[in-house]
């Protein structure tokens, strides 16, 4: 008897589903819409640094005509020393009862007017690392005027009345005195407290929060603007021979550690 063969079959080999056009195109215009989240993150991010930059680089205020050195050179002509030690006997008029004058202004009026984004007349302009002295009494009114302020990054305006800025030392007068100034004559005490180069105008809330602080305990609201205040507290003790405590000079060389001007 002769076997039938049995007629071979093929089985028929599921395949993977494609997936869908609709389900493509889905995916799609989701990785393109998250990539340009991306890039307008990246963009703006790019362009807020670059702006913080222009701005230090390219001051439109007195403040910045000082052309500060550069932190690595101010680091190295520090005095430290490993905490502030509170020193007694400091009281506001060790430094002089208010503010000395610069010509027919007070020195607060000085700053204000040396300060002005948009300057009234050239009486007020600053072409030099000096502050103005004028001559005539009713040119130190404070009115109709716009200032920048440094701590937060922005500007303040002043229309009829300046109660509302305070002019800020940046190195404290009673940080100054536990760190050198109380063995100095009057005199020169006197003079710290009247120096523009350690004075910029703020909003009076920004300088009751900083009190007496240094750059480890207080860094102002502008995050650009921490590197530049790191350097001007570290000028003012170079120029000065005030000592700055161990925390602070690493608090500011934090600040100062990564793109020079921007801030950490």
């Amino acid at each position: 008897m002769t076997a039938q063969l049995m007629p071979l079959t093929r089985t028929k080999t599921a395949e993977p589903e494609k997936p869908s056009a609709k389900s493509d195109s889905s995916h799609s215009v989701g990785t393109l819409i998250y990539r340009a989240f991306l890039l307008l993150l990246s963009i703006a991010t790019i362009t807020a640094l670059v702006m913080g930059a222009w701005s230090k680089l390219n001051p439109t205020t007195y403040d910045n005509a000082l052309m500060l050195p550069e932190w690595q050179e101010l680091e190295n002509q520090l005095i430290t020393t490993p905490q502030r030690q509170k020193i007694p006997g400091y009281e506001r008029d060790r430094f002089g009862r208010g503010w000395g004058q610069q010509g027919a202004c007070s020195t607060r009026e000085a700053v204000l007017l040396a300060s002005n984004m948009q300057p009234r007349s050239e009486e007020y302009r600053r072409h030099s690392n000096e502050l103005p002295q004028p001559t005539k009494p009713e040119s130190c009114k404070i009115k109709n005027i716009e200032i920048w302020d440094e701590y937060a990054g922005g500007s303040i305006s002043i229309v009829d009345s300046a109660r509302h800025v305070d002019i800020d030392h940046i190195f404290p007068l009673s940080a100054a005195w536990d760190l050198g100034a109380h063995s100095w004559e009057q005199t020169r005490r006197q003079d710290f407290a009247n120096d523009y180069r350690n004075l910029v105008p703020t909003d009076a809330s920004a300088n009751r929060e900083k009190s007496d602080s240094l750059p480890n305990e207080w860094m102002p609201s502008d995050v650009s603007a921490h590197c530049w205040y790191a350097r001007r507290v570290a000028y003012i003790a170079v120029l000065y021979e005030l000592s700055i405590p161990e925390p602070d000079v690493k608090r500011m060389n934090k600040a100062c550690r990564l793109f020079g001007l921007f801030a950490d």
